[in-house]
């Protein structure tokens, strides 16, 4: 017994002379991180305003989509309302942008109609993506982009058909390869949800995004039947991703969380998303350069109904989902969530 209480003693001599575990800091400074906002007005319709409380957080970058059926409507023949409005806009400031080429969205095909139907290979389809990609890189010539995305969250139109990933796949290098000989050290990538990239599309998500320079994604803690997930959920995708993608930057181009009751979450949930997002964002800020809230503001109810027309689904916990992702409300000029002050705070308290 005698050298049974030496060796407990030794034991607990060893412990208390260990040096104690090494908390996580509670903030990390920005660094270089870029801290980005979809600016969205509220019923004002006042842009400059909202653009004023987006920047009050001190975001770095915005969030731009263009489609490209909207562009080249008729063959050959390119206009666009927002680009030039963007370049004078954003151009003259620091604020960075970070642009999406809707090729695919979501739901929807948007290649222009007389394309429709074709392989996404199709070396006619390649040869008028590289002139339309030519084009808005012409148009966009004073913006700071953060990244460009050849389409976005393409894996809700690609299914799982391996054909058309593959196909897609084609038409991605053959636009990103056009790209590099102008545009060398712009980084180029194509949006996927995070379901597409971890699910069971996810090897051919790997190989669309093997030449790509970044990974974007979009994050909405969402499972089946538009149901909220719980806050842990976001530490897998953060883990997930950062796994997947060991040697890649990785862009949360959309990220944000409803504060609707009728999906499941509250004012109170969303609010505490922002403030888990800082933490986890502080843990993996070496793999993770951008984080993009979307949106600023609530949906308006003509919004709504264009969304429940273009994504084909009335469900009341989509349109739920839909009408609550903002940081503040859409009612005439809109006024703060809690989620939007924790914003505010997290962001200063890390120097944005």
């Amino acid at each position: 017994m005698r050298h049974h209480h030496r060796l407990v003693g030794l034991l607990l001599a060893l412990l208390l002379a260990a040096p104690a575990r090494a908390e996580e800091p509670a903030v990390v400074a920005k660094g270089k991180r870029l801290l980005g906002m979809h600016v969205s007005s509220a019923a004002d319709g006042d842009f400059g305003r909202a653009y004023g409380h987006a920047t009050s957080i001190g975001i770095d970058a915005v969030g731009l989509a263009v489609a490209w059926d909207e562009i080249e409507a008729q063959p050959g023949v390119f206009k666009s309302r927002w680009l030039p409005i963007a370049n004078g806009f954003y151009g003259p400031r620091t604020m960075r942008v970070s642009l999406v080429l809707k090729v695919l969205d979501t739901t929807q095909v948007r290649l222009p109609k007389d394309l429709r139907g074709k392989a996404y290979d199709d070396p006619v389809v390649i040869a008028r993506f590289q002139t339309f990609l030519t084009w808005v890189l012409g148009q966009v010539k004073d913006l700071r982009l953060t990244s460009l995305s050849l389409g976005n969250e393409v894996g809700g139109v690609l299914g799982a058909d391996p054909k058309a990933w593959a196909a897609y796949t084609r038409l991605f290098e053959a636009g990103r390869t056009h790209i590099r000989t102008t545009h060398p050290k712009l980084p180029i990538g194509c949006t996927l949800t995070y379901g597409s990239l971890t699910g069971g599309t996810r090897t051919w998500a790997s190989r669309l995004n093997l030449q790509a320079d970044v990974i974007l994604l979009t994050y909405y803690p969402l499972r089946a039947g538009f149901r909220l997930q719980p806050l842990k959920h976001l530490d897998e995708a953060f883990r997930t991703a950062t796994t997947l993608y060991p040697n890649k930057p990785i862009h949360f181009g959309e990220i944000g969380c409803p504060s609707g009751t009728v999906m499941g979450s509250s004012l109170a949930h969303q609010d505490k998303f922002i403030t888990r997002l800082f933490t986890l964002w502080d843990r993996y800020r070496a793999r993770v350069p951008l984080v993009s809230y979307c949106w600023l503001t609530d949906t308006s109810a003509a919004a709504i109904e264009r969304y429940k027309k273009y994504y084909r689904s009335s469900d009341p916990r989509f349109v739920d989902y839909l009408a609550t992702l903002g940081l503040r409300t859409h009612a005439k000029g809109g006024t703060d969530k809690p989620a939007f002050k924790t914003l505010r705070a997290a962001a200063k308290a890390r120097g944005f």
